[in-house]
């Protein structure tokens, strides 16, 4: 993933299936939820939530392996993940991330 014209980062694996997946092929606004992201049909913005709790995260998949090629875009709502201010684009396919509020920041773990 990258954050657009800064940087590149590789992703974990994570598998946790506590909470239902919910299946998203268009912009939304997230909440801590697991989200199936299907960019078969073009890339579009996923919003983090904007007054998150500490402690709250966020998952999301690939649900056709179609990142590579229709990437997607994470954008912060007025908070910074990993430090940056700039939206994270998302194009490595075939992957699965959470990311995390840490009371300041999203991170991704």
């Amino acid at each position: 993933i990258s954050v657009t014209g800064v940087q590149t980062c590789a992703l974990p694996i994570f598998q946790n299936n506590s909470r239902p997946w919910v299946y998203v092929n268009s912009s939304i606004t997230c909440v801590s939820q697991y989200y199936n992201v299907n960019t078969t049909a073009g890339g579009f913005t996923l919003t983090l939530p904007a007054f998150p709790a500490t402690g709250t995260t966020v998952t999301f998949m690939d649900s056709d392996g179609m990142w590579g090629t229709n990437n997607w875009t994470l954008a912060g709502n007025g908070n910074t993940i990993m430090g940056y201010t700039s939206p994270f684009t998302i194009n490595v396919s075939d992957q699965q991330f959470t990311v995390w509020y840490n009371g300041s920041d999203w991170r991704f773990v």
